[in-house]
């Protein structure tokens, strides 16, 4: 049965709904998303048998070739990270040089360093999160505030080699650099809104006496004599950070290409200088750590499968042309609009490629200026990704160790509230940068 644009509509609220219920109850992901596609592509275009057996899988086949290796490489980094002793050394050195309120803001640092070369920040960051979480006897869910506000922040600045920065580039002919004066301030808000609820999240801890909350399994802190000096530790950083961005923006390597080949290089170095201080088998703990992230994988790519019987609705299928006859600024017409289709895929990916293809190309042909079009649209596709059953949510909360019910409420301030608010104050500074468009 296909539904006509009224049914299609209720139809998709209703899928979403049961997407983000299941997934929020503690549902696998990848089974809410089962159930919530099949209740979706039984009354959209193609019918059930083609949306089910064919579209849905097809959309996670896609993105998994890209994520397949970015999150694998990037947990195993991670992974190595950990058993070299390297994570604890970094802890342990920044905390008893910098003190509590210092670190954050240094783990705040490194992961927007992390953010903007291109490597996934969820995948790279929670063994450093969890090292200096622990030396200042935080929870986790600290880390996860200051991860996950910080990489948002870096990701919308000029010059970001993250996906949804490049793709637009791409689609739209412009530069990852274009409409710079908007990622700035959209950065600089972000960050003033994360600092100021970070330190109220902090406050809170030491007033309720919380404390460092540990893993299951979680190896116990390191003596100072079994780990890696200091010098040692932080060059698998660098390596990470600055050779990704050489790579790309040096020899012109695409973003997966460069971020494979620098956390290759940095575990090379990790398994070679650090062998005195490993206590496992490395080879197991690799095997171990890239079988650990293929559900993770799984789980966020369903949500772009999901996106994809998503794009065969009839309500979708009128989104973007109603979109494209509002009668206001286009500053307007990007923001809500990304923002509108975003909500709709719950996939940044999904939502800026569909948006730049499609209203982003309309825009610029009418005229209006290509930087803001492609800043905005990339500031502000980073709202309703953060739906409880999104990709971004799924990988954080599955890395840091948290369910929806314990973790949710922090991602949900610092990557869809502190985002909304950037996105609508920039969309008003566009409107006065570019009064005709």
């Amino acid at each position: 049965m296909v539904a006509g644009t009224g049914l299609s509509l209720v139809i998709l609220i209703i899928a979403i709904a049961i997407y983000v219920v299941l997934t929020y109850r503690g549902t696998s992901p990848i089974v809410s998303a089962l159930i919530a596609t099949a209740v979706l592509s039984l009354f959209t275009a193609g019918g059930f048998a083609e949306n089910f057996f064919t579209v849905f899988p097809g959309g996670i086949a896609m993105m998994i070739g890209g994520f397949f290796m970015i999150f694998t490489f990037g947990f195993m980094f991670g992974k190595i990270m950990e058993v070299t002793g390297v994570a604890d050394t970094i802890g342990m050195v920044l905390f008893a040089k910098m003190g509590e309120k210092i670190v954050i803001y240094v783990l705040m640092a490194v992961t927007m360093l992390f953010a903007m070369s291109g490597p996934p920040h969820f995948a790279l960051m929670p063994p450093i999160a969890f090292a200096l979480m622990r030396s200042a006897k935080l929870p986790r869910y600290v880390g996860l505030v200051a991860v996950a506000g910080a990489g948002t922040a870096a990701t919308v600045l000029p010059g970001c080699l993250t996906t949804a920065n490049v793709l637009p580039a791409e689609i739209l002919g412009t530069t990852i650099y274009d409409g710079a004066a908007l990622g700035v301030i959209a950065c600089i808000i972000q960050l003033i809104l994360v600092i100021i609820f970070v330190n109220r999240v902090v406050k809170k801890c030491r007033a309720e006496g919380a404390v460092y909350d540990p893993r299951d399994n979680e190896p116990e802190v390191r003596a100072p004599e079994d780990r890696p000096p200091f010098a040692i530790a932080i060059v698998p950083i660098i390596l990470a950070v600055g050779l990704a961005a050489v790579f790309v923006i040096g020899l012109g390597w695409a973003s997966m290409w460069a971020m494979v080949a620098a956390t290759t290089i940095g575990m090379v170095y990790m398994m070679l200088t650090c062998r005195k201080w490993t206590h496992s088998n490395l080879l197991v703990d690799l095997k171990e750590a890239s079988e650990r992230v293929q559900p993770i994988i799984v789980s966020v790519c369903a949500v772009c499968g999901f996106a994809t019987v998503v794009a065969n609705t009839a309500i979708y299928q009128q989104v973007i042309p109603s979109i494209m006859g509002w009668e206001v600024h286009p500053a307007v017409i990007i923001v809500l609009g990304e923002m509108l289709i975003v909500a709709m895929c719950a996939d940044p990916i999904s939502g800026i490629a569909a948006f730049s293809s499609t209203i982003g190309k309309s825009l610029i042909e009418q005229g209006v200026n290509a930087g803001m079009v492609h800043r905005l649209a990339e500031l502000s596709c980073y709202t309703f990704d953060t739906m409880p059953h999104g990709g971004a949510v799924t990988m954080a909360m599955r890395m840091f160790g948290y369910d929806l019910k314990d973790g949710y409420k922090y991602m949900f301030m610092v990557n869809l509230v502190f985002p909304f608010v950037y996105s609508i104050i920039c969309m008003f500074v566009a409107m006065g940068m570019y009064p005709n468009g």
